[in-house]
């Protein structure tokens, strides 16, 4: 009985500035590839370039069974097949669809990088919880800190936004 190959979106980490190169390998071997890019105006010397760039900086997707990922993972100028949680990242066809959507309007894109991780410690450095330490999690698409006691086996935890915390070091 044969089985079937299954074609699975999956996010590919490059190294720096092989994106294009990359998508131009991947894509020789007939394998269905999505680079996210935007068109942008830079600044050099006091002149505006336009230049097409990378929406996210050392990724590509690719439509692979597990055979084309392995064989990719061997490709020049790719790193690795990034795994998410202990599992290899997968990206849903409507989201690659939104992707696709999104790019027609690239005024209107900002890449958030969010800067922290679950388990992270944190210490809240203004508004009313200014001061407060425990550790980053995320529950709803909102970010919290939780504040453990130990000793009475008890946390609690407090919403709060990312951008008013910092990563305690060590």
């Amino acid at each position: 009985m044969l089985q079937e190959k299954i074609r699975i979106w999956r996010v590919f980490f490059t190294m720096s500035n092989f994106e294009n190169k990359a998508e131009e390998y991947i894509s020789s071997q007939n394998i269905e590839v999505f680079l996210p890019t935007i068109k942008t105006i830079q600044i050099y010397r006091g002149r505006n370039i336009k230049s097409e760039v990378p929406l996210f900086k050392n990724y590509f997707f690719a439509k692979v069974d597990e055979r084309d990922r392995l064989s990719i993972c061997q490709s020049p100028a790719i790193v690795n097949c990034v795994n998410f949680r202990g599992r290899l990242a997968k990206i849903s066809e409507d989201e690659i669809n939104s992707l696709r959507i999104v790019i027609t309007e690239p005024e209107r894109i900002e890449v958030e990088t969010i800067p922290f991780k679950t388990g992270d410690q944190v210490e809240v450095i203004s508004g009313v919880f200014k001061g407060i330490k425990g550790t980053y999690t995320e529950r709803r698409g909102a970010s919290r800190v939780v504040i453990l006691l130990e000793e009475i086996k008890q946390a609690i935890s407090i919403e709060v936004e990312s951008s008013t915390l910092r990563k305690i070091e060590g």
